[in-house]
Parts: structure tokens; sequence; C-alpha cells
């Protein structure tokens, strides 16, 4: 049974941790004004933030000569 327990322990210790960062780190994060200036730039490019690869993004490298 201890080894189930531990088990039990570390499964709600990582589901805690998770909703912590879930509820409290990133919504901070997102509110961060540099983050929201990056977030207003890449609108104003048409880069869609959601996007799984960048890359495939014609405007992605537009630093780029």
């Amino acid at each position: 049974m201890h080894s189930e327990n531990k088990r039990r322990l570390c499964l709600l210790l990582i589901v805690v941790l998770a909703g912590y960062v879930w509820g409290s780190v990133l919504p901070r994060w997102a509110a961060d004004p540099e983050f929201r200036r990056a977030e207003a730039e890449f609108e104003r490019a048409g880069i869609d933030a959601t996007a799984l690869f960048y890359t495939d993004h014609p405007r992605a490298f537009r630093s780029v000569p």
C-alpha cells in the first residue's frame, strides 16, 4: 500500500502544480506589457500566434532579407 499512496501523492502534486501554473502564472505572464506588445505586433503582421509552425507563415521571417 505504501507504493500506491506514494503514486497518488505524486499525481496530486502534479495536478496541483499544473493548476497553479494554469491559474496563476500564465495569466500574470499574459498580462505583462511586453507580452501584450509582442502579441499586438504579431497581429499587425498577420501572424497567427496559435499556429503550430511559425516557419510555415510567409511573414514569420520579415526581418530576414
